[in-house]
């Protein structure tokens, strides 16, 4: 996570002082995977779902290698297809495969990049949605490139919870005209 970054993000959105002050503390008293765990509790602590979404928009991981090698090259191998159509090979991708375009015409994606964070938790999970965000934006980022769609994150689910779940989380996404 680019923590240092996403805190730049904040003040940006005009989010007060004393509720960045809450954040820097984290950044300068943890590190690792403890800072970004300690970081995401503060964002579900202190800040709105849609200002949480805003600031994961912007500083997702996995903006660079294979998967945005993978988002570029498709990009430009199926420039003159519709989405539903370049949505429906995007399934024979390696990385981008478990996307849908649903009925209501959002995008719904699982399987973004692996969560490291993670690893600071023990089983059973007790982790927010909101860890996810990282994985969303860098979804987002890489879709909106193989799409060559303009999107914006609308949701972040997670199923950690659930025993039946065949994946960990997965991300919304609306297409802005």
């Amino acid at each position: 996570m680019r923590l240092k970054s996403m805190l730049a993000t904040m003040q940006k959105d005009g989010i007060p002082e004393d509720t960045r002050t809450h954040f820097e503390q984290v950044v300068h008293q943890y590190r690792g995977g403890e800072a970004e765990m300690k970081f995401v509790d503060k964002m579900d602590e202190l800040l709105t779902e849609e200002q949480r979404l805003s600031i994961w928009e912007r500083n997702g991981g996995c903006r660079l290698g294979r998967r945005n090698q993978e988002a570029l090259a498709f990009r430009s191998e199926h420039v003159d297809k519709t989405l539903a159509e370049k949505v429906e090979r995007l399934k024979g991708t390696r990385y981008m495969s478990n996307v849908n375009l649903n009925e209501d015409g959002t995008l719904t994606a699982g399987n973004g990049c692996h969560l490291c964070v993670l690893k600071h938790r023990k089983p059973p999970y007790t982790a927010s949605s909101t860890v996810f965000g990282c994985s969303a934006g860098g979804a987002l980022h890489n879709y909106k490139i193989a799409l060559g769609a303009k999107l914006k994150l609308k949701a972040i689910d997670s199923f950690l919870l659930d025993p039946d779940a065949t994946q960990p989380y997965s991300f919304t996404f609306e297409i802005v005209e």
